[in-house]
């Protein structure tokens, strides 16, 4: 069986790329950016992060989140690529919280 394959590198150059406008060019970075403003994040993304774009993918017991976040003057994006087992969920979400938290902190001006 085949289906649609990602690497964690592609997805953060992808997104990064749809960042900084350089995705192809200018205008279709923005275009694109509107149609992933709606895009899917998986039930376990957590909620209030300042998404801006997204691409999820579910298969089986595979569980993947691309997003592009913006927190004030804070940017960046965030790659989960994992197979997540039903009793370990909530350390899907902790783990996209505590990123989260750790990029926020660490680019305060002045730091902490």
């Amino acid at each position: 069986m085949h289906s649609a394959n990602i690497t964690a590198l592609s997805a953060a150059t992808y997104f990064t790329l749809l960042a900084q406008g350089r995705l192809v060019d200018g205008a279709s970075s923005s275009e694109m950016k509107t149609w992933l403003r709606g895009g899917c994040v998986t039930w376990l993304f957590p909620e209030a992060l300042g998404l801006v774009a997204s691409k999820c993918g579910i298969w089986s017991d595979y569980l993947h989140d691309c997003a592009l976040i913006v927190r004030d003057s804070i940017r960046y994006v965030v790659v989960g690529l994992t197979r997540t087992r039903r009793s370990e969920d909530s350390k899907y979400t902790q783990l996209f919280q505590e990123l989260d938290k750790l990029i926020v902190q660490n680019n305060q001006t002045p730091r902490p």
